[in-house]
C-alpha cells in the first residue's frame, strides 16, 4: 500500500533470512557491517590476507589483482582500474603501470565488495 519504503521492506527481509538460519545477533552483525561498509563507506570487519608471489622486488598492480583473485584475468584487472574501480590504500588508481613492492601490505580494493590485504612475496 505503500506506507513502507522498498529499501527498507527489503532490510527486513535479509534480516528475517540472516535471523531464520544464523540466529538474532548474527542478523544484527551482518546488517551492521552492510551499513558500514555500503552507507559509510568504512571496511569490512573480516579482510583476507592474500600473498602473491612475485619474481622480483616488485610487480603490476594488476597481476597481483589477476594472481590473488581479485580479478579473473590480467585483462580484467587493466579494465578495472582504467576505470577507476580500484583503490590502493584508500587512493584510487587509474594507471594500468602502477606497481606494488616486497616491503609493505597493502590494501586493495576492487568495486564495492571485494576487499584484500596483499602482501607480496619473492619467489
Amino acid at each position: 500500500n505503500g506506507t513502507v519504503h522498498p529499501k527498507d521492506a527489503k532490510v527486513t527481509l535479509a534480516k528475517e533470512m540472516v535471523a531464520r538460519f544464523h540466529g538474532r545477533d548474527a542478523a544484527e552483525k551482518a546488517a551492521e557491517e552492510f551499513s558500514n561498509i555500503f552507507k559509510a563507506g568504512g571496511l569490512p570487519d573480516e579482510i583476507e590476507e592474500k600473498e602473491v608471489v612475485c619474481p622480483g622486488d616488485e610487480a603490476l598492480l594488476t597481476y597481483t589483482m589477476a594472481a590473488s583473485g581479485l580479478a579473473s584475468s590480467n585483462s580484467e584487472a587493466r579494465r578495472l582500474v582504467e576505470q577507476g574501480g580500484v583503490t590502493v590504500d584508500g587512493n584510487k588508481v587509474t594507471d594500468i603501470k602502477s606497481k606494488l613492492y616486497l616491503s609493505k601490505e597493502y590494501l586493495v580494493k576492487v568495486g564495492k565488495r571485494k576487499f584484500a590485504k596483499i602482501r607480496l612475496k619473492k619467489e
